[in-house]
């Protein structure tokens, strides 16, 4: 986790969405991090910074 947040891709939420905040992207490579073979992780973070959830997610 802490590694995906230092060197994580920042990603805004859309400006319709209310909650603020926005989301990092990490690509973890060839290394698995999900029970179906995903190779990322999302993690979203509130408008004042702090972590609220994160899941793989597939990178390509």
């Amino acid at each position: 986790m802490d590694e995906a947040i230092k060197n994580g891709t920042q990603v805004p939420r859309s400006k319709s969405d209310p909650r603020g905040g926005y989301y990092i992207d990490y690509d973890f490579g060839d290394v698995e991090v999900g029970a179906m073979g995903q190779n990322g992780m999302i993690i979203a973070v509130d408008g004042a910074g702090n972590f609220v959830t994160a899941m793989p997610k597939f990178m390509y």
